[in-house]
Parts: structure tokens; sequence; C-alpha cells
């Protein structure tokens, strides 16, 4: 490798601010490449109670404080963040944008004019993804074609985002999976300990985790639940997570009448104990990149319901770790999720070979080392292979 090789990460938010799937993403290979020997800088939305400038497991931040609102505000990040590219310029090689936001376009615009290679990892597919969203309106398809003229690659998480972005017309396309350090999900004790500590005790736990939002189906997920708490009445389902829903969604679960067996655990800062409780976990999306969330899942040995969108096939090996069920189906996710509840060994075999699926294959050490070979290709204009 080479020892100067630089990285700069431009990412919308950033730890300590509570961040979805995408941007934990980009912590946990920014980590991961420094602690590889790649020098990484991160560029990110600054806020008036964080410091612009700080270090942090081996790698610098830099915050952009932008000005106004709306419009006004996400320019004004743009020509920020392009200015300090330009101010630090000699300290890296590539620019690594992480979903196809603001962040996108700063690097799209600057990168090529200071003769620095250009990536962007777009996050999702479908009607909820990047591609679908950005070409709804006149704004998004101006991104799309300064995105597609100007990154060098585009990575792809799954088959369908890349297939979305050859359709759009993105000439290279790299297919990258998600990472995890899955032993850091690793149960340390047995599940009844955790189900105490937390008020869990006395039936089975399925646990949902993510963002409330349209995109994960969640009214679909809780007339389900009304289902399996006829059979399972001693069941319990926890939703940890915020967003635009969650009125809506307690609302609902006041109208099912399923107050006390369904709990709205809000965003918490360690979602581990909360995985180490459960029985089984359960992501009913409408569409996906590659669930963060579920890698957690399964690198806690969680055996997983999940729709059959986004990377969830892939992930779960077509079944053989996990339960896969149509988008907006509630029959057949109560079926899976009744399925699970009732047989303790199947929960065992699936939660195990869930656990055995991470570590074979989205180890963020691997996927870190991947990213560096890609870095190095790109800067050296050779060819890349994973």
């Amino acid at each position: 490798m080479m020892v100067s090789l630089g990285v700069v990460m431009l990412v919308n938010e950033f730890p300590p601010l509570k961040v979805g799937g995408g941007e934990r993403q980009a912590e946990r290979l920014a980590v991961e490449l420094a602690r590889q020997g790649v020098r990484v800088g991160v560029l990110t939305r600054g806020r008036s109670d964080l410091p612009g400038d700080e270090e942090r497991n081996g790698f610098w931040v830099h915050r952009v404080f932008p000005l106004g609102i709306g419009k006004l505000r996400s320019l004004s990040f743009v020509l920020g963040a392009m200015f300090y590219l330009w101010r630090r310029r000699a300290d890296y090689q590539l620019i690594h944008a992480h979903l196809a936001f603001a962040p996108a376009v700063a690097a799209a615009l600057i990168g090529p004019a200071l003769g620095r290679r250009v990536i962007i990892k777009f996050g999702n597919s479908g009607r909820f993804g990047d591609v679908q969203v950005s070409q709804a309106t006149l704004r998004g398809r101006l991104k799309l074609a300064l995105l597609r003229r100007r990154a060098d690659v585009v990575i792809a998480l799954e088959p369908g985002m890349q297939a979305e972005l050859k359709a759009a017309g993105f000439p290279r396309i790299v297919r990258m999976p998600n990472g995890i350090a899955g032993r850091e999900f690793r149960p340390p004790a047995e599940r009844a300990q955790f189900k105490a500590r937390l008020g869990l005790a006395g039936g089975e736990v399925m646990i949902y985790v993510g963002r409330l939002s349209p995109q994960k189906a969640l009214p679909n997920l809780l007339r389900a639940a009304v289902d399996v708490f006829q059979q399972r009445p001693q069941a319990r389902l926890v939703l940890v997570g915020d967003g635009p829903e969650a009125e809506r969604l307690r609302a609902l679960r006041a109208e099912l009448g399923i107050a006390k067996q369904v709990r709205f655990a809000g965003n918490v800062a360690d979602v581990r104990p909360y995985l180490w409780a459960a029985d089984l976990f359960v992501l009913p999306s409408l569409s996906e990149g590659m669930s963060n969330a579920l890698l957690e899942a399964m690198a806690a040995g969680l055996p997983c319901v999940a729709t059959n969108v986004g990377a969830a096939a892939e992930m779960l090996d077509d079944g053989a770790c996990g339960v896969l069920v149509p988008p907006g189906e509630r029959a057949q996710l109560t079926s899976a999720l009744l399925e699970l509840l009732t047989d303790p060994q199947l929960r065992a075999r699936l939660g195990a070979a869930a656990q055995r699926r991470v570590a074979e294959r989205y180890d963020i050490v691997a996927v870190a080392a991947a990213y560096r070979r890609l870095y190095e290709a790109l800067w050296n204009r050779s060819a890349f292979s994973i």
C-alpha cells in the first residue's frame, strides 16, 4: 500500500449525532481504514454544540457550519466543503462521498478540478432509493447528471442498486458490501439476563431497529403483531428508533389494542442490549440497500425475518440463515414470525447460521481492505478486483 494514501470521506451527518445506517457505516469504515494505515479524514455538517475539528479513533473530523435554511443551507454546506477540500488538497488523493446528497455534489464539483479521484456510495434502491427519488425532480436529475459525469466510481451495495445505476447511465459501478465488527455484537451472557434487565421477561421478544419512516412499512408489522399475539399472548414487540411515523404508529398501537405488548424504545445510545434480549429480529421494509440493522441482528445471533428487498436475500443466503417474505404481505409476515416464535430449535439454527454468515462475508476488516485496494487502483489508474 502507498504509505501516503489519504482519503476524505464526505457525509451529511456523523457521530456523535444520531445517525442512520449509511452514516454508521462511514464511521466503521473510517475507523478500520485508519487502523489499516490509510490516512482518513471526515468532512461533515457542523452543529453549535460540537467542535469544528477533532480527532476520533485515528482519523480527523472537520465540521462545516452551514448558513441559512432549506436549499440555501445545503448550498452553503457545499461551498464550505469545497473550500475546505481545496485548503487540504495536499493531504489526500481520493474523495469518498457517502449517499447521493449535498456531500456527493461537493465531491463531484471539486474533486476533478483538483485532480482527485471521486467515489460516490449510493445507499438505497427502489422507490425510496437515491436514484428513483432523484429522478422524480429536475433538481435531482441534474444532480444525477453531475455525479454521472464527474464520479470516477459509484458504489452499489446490491444487485438491484447496481441495475438502477446502470439504467441511469453510470458507466463505472463497483459492488461493495457493508461491513461490521461482528465480535462486538456477540451476546456476552444468556438472553434471559438482558430480558430481565430491560423489563421484558416472561415471553418471546421480537425486535425491530431502525427509523420509524414510511419506507419501513411498520403499520404492516403492527397489524401482523395483532395476529401473532392472538396465538402467542406472552410475546412482545419492541421498536427501537424514532422518526416521522412515531406518533402515527403510537396511535395505531392504541387503535389495535396492543399497547401492553408493543414497546417504543426510542433512540438508544447502544442497541446491543436490546438485540441480546430478543428472540428474533424483524425488518418489514418496502425498500432497503444493505441494512446495517439487519447486519447487527445477524451478528448478535438472531434469527431474522426480512422482506425480500435490497440485499436481504443475499445477506440471508436466500433463506439459509433467515426467513424472507414479500414486502407488504401481512399474512406471510405473520406466518414467518409465528414459525420462529414456536420453534426454539429453528431459532437457534438460523441464528447461528446468520452469525457465521456475517463472519465469513461481512467482516469490516475484509470490507475495509477491499476499499483500500479500490483506492489504490483508482489512484494508480489500474484495474480493480475485490
